[in-house]
């Protein structure tokens, strides 16, 4: 079920320092799970379940990489402005999420998620609508409060290129935006 996938993975997203980020990582990875799961029962190709894990999932290599900044931090050895740590993040935690995913044993397909979310046009062809759908996933989930990131297409949701290739409709997209928000609501004791 997700609720005990989402409930077992909580723990990815809480150490140290930078609990803050972590909490709002997992508030915006675990929205981003919930669309994911609602946007896929529209999209024959794509397996709701395996969505739902890939939305969960997609972020995590930005928040290993905030842990390790975090474990640095705590040796006072180096320390990094939050600038840094947020530009190093973005810049890396596709590349470091998808090897994350491969040496930890999960298929392909969540290893291009991870890797490709924020450019699912350079997703192999094969994998292109599970990464498309998280990249859409993560947009709305972003537009719905849940992540800190600027949203990268400031278009109607079902004009995202997501949307447009995945044939997602503006019905379709506010219904999933509504199923996930009940879903979230009713997670409320993970968040």
């Amino acid at each position: 079920s997700a609720f005990l996938l989402a409930a077992c993975n909580r723990r990815l997203f809480s150490f140290g320092a930078s609990a803050d980020a972590l909490r709002s990582l997992w508030s915006h990875s675990l929205y981003t799970a919930l669309l994911a799961e609602q946007l896929a029962r529209f999209v024959e190709a794509l397996h709701p379940p395996s969505c739902f894990l890939h939305g969960l999932l997609h972020d995590i290599g930005g928040a290993l990489l905030v842990q390790i900044f975090d474990e640095v931090h705590a040796e006072g050895e180096v320390t990094f402005t939050p600038r840094e740590v947020e530009e190093t993040v973005i810049a890396l935690h596709g590349q470091f999420g998808s090897t994350l995913a491969q040496r930890w044993g999960f298929d392909a397909e969540m290893a291009a998620v991870a890797r490709h979310h924020h450019d699912f046009l350079e997703a192999p062809e094969d994998r292109r609508a599970a990464v498309a759908l998280i990249a859409l996933a993560d947009h709305l989930a972003i537009g719905a409060g849940h992540g800190d990131e600027a949203r990268q297409f400031e278009g109607a949701d079902s004009e995202h290129p997501a949307a447009t290739s995945l044939a997602l409709s503006a019905g379709n997209i506010a219904s999933c935006l509504q199923g996930a928000a009940q879903a979230y609501e009713a997670m409320s004791g993970l968040v």
